[in-house]
This record gives structure tokens, sequence and C-alpha cells, in this order.
């Protein structure tokens, strides 16, 4: 089994920008695995840097996915999962689909954990090596932990059948814009 860090393609694919930058300020900006679909307000946004490639996901800010409006619907399948809840966001031309993971699961084994440490206040501040407690492991196609929530989006391989993970459909339907980065195997 391998835990894979889910991150956007910065370098060679589009991002979005807000039009309104007082917006980041708001609560509904607040990405930390609980749902905001009851007061979200569709905000919109505008694409950065239009030469890039336009990818199937584009960036956004960290803790979330943004997926364009054509989506594969094998892709978007995951995406409607009890895990993630769908947000609007409005483009000069397309609606994008802001996926805020709301599956938060406490497995990160904290003691094997490597962790780099804060000068000043002598705290955990940044994990260098993850170390997850298997067992602990649900299902869920797209996931956080508490202690990043605001910030990671995981994914999981060799749970379930591989036509049944996010990663294998992702990657065997040419989907654009993700790079996955494996932060554990059992």
């Amino acid at each position: 089994m391998k835990i894979y860090r889910v991150k956007e393609d910065v370098n060679n694919y589009q991002a979005l920008v807000l039009r309104d930058d007082s917006l980041w300020s708001s609560d509904n900006f607040d990405f930390d695995a609980k749902p905001i679909g009851s007061t979200w307000i569709a905000p919109d946004v505008f694409v950065l840097e239009p030469n890039l490639l336009k990818g199937d996901f584009l960036y956004f800010t960290p803790g979330v996915l943004v997926a364009n409006s054509n989506i594969n619907e094998q892709v978007f399948y995951f995406l409607q999962s009890p895990a993630c809840e769908l947000l609007p966001l409005r483009g000069k031309t397309e609606v994008y689909n802001l996926v805020n993971v709301i599956e938060c699961i406490d497995i990160l084994d904290e003691e094997r954990t490597e962790w780099e440490y804060g000068k000043i206040t002598g705290g955990p501040i940044l994990i260098k090596k993850y170390c997850f407690h298997a067992e602990h492991l649900t299902e869920s196609p797209l996931f956080k932990i508490p202690q990043t929530c605001r910030a990671e989006i995981f994914t999981c391989e060799g749970l379930k059948d591989p036509e049944d993970e996010f990663k294998y459909t992702i990657e065997n339907n040419n989907i654009k814009g993700l790079i996955f980065e494996e932060v554990w195997t059992s």
C-alpha cells in the first residue's frame, strides 16, 4: 500500500486567481476539511497565466483541487464522493469545480513520523518523513489528515482494485494537471 500527496502541476499548467483579493479573509476560504457549501458564494476567478497549458486540474490554493467543467466522467465520480464537496468558481467563460476535501482521517503515526522543529518554539512545524497507521485508512478516494488539513490532500494506492482508485483513474485517462508525490509505503 502507498500513500501519495496530490498536488497541482503549477510549473506546466494554468492557475486560477480571485478577481477580488479581499475574499481571502472570509471564513469561506478556510479549507480545513469542513463543509462550507451552505455559505459558499461562487467567486469570480481568472486564469493567471493563460499561455501555460490548460489542464483538467488547475491550481487555486493549497488544500483544495480545482477541476475544469468538462472533467472526465470517471474522475468526476471520485470528486462527487462523500469525501468531497464540490463548490463552483466562476471564470470569464467557464464554471470550475472547487473540490473541498472534507474526509479527514487521524492516521498519522506521530511518534514514528520525522518532524522539523521550530527554532524558537521547539514545536513540530513540518513533516519531513511520514509514517501512517495503515489499519485506520478508509476507502475514501481523497482524504486529509488533521495535522496538515489546510494544505495537503492525499490518496491511497493498493487498498482497492486499481480501477477503483483515484490515482489509477487519473493516470489511465490521461488527465492533466496533477502530480502524485509518494510520501509513504507500508
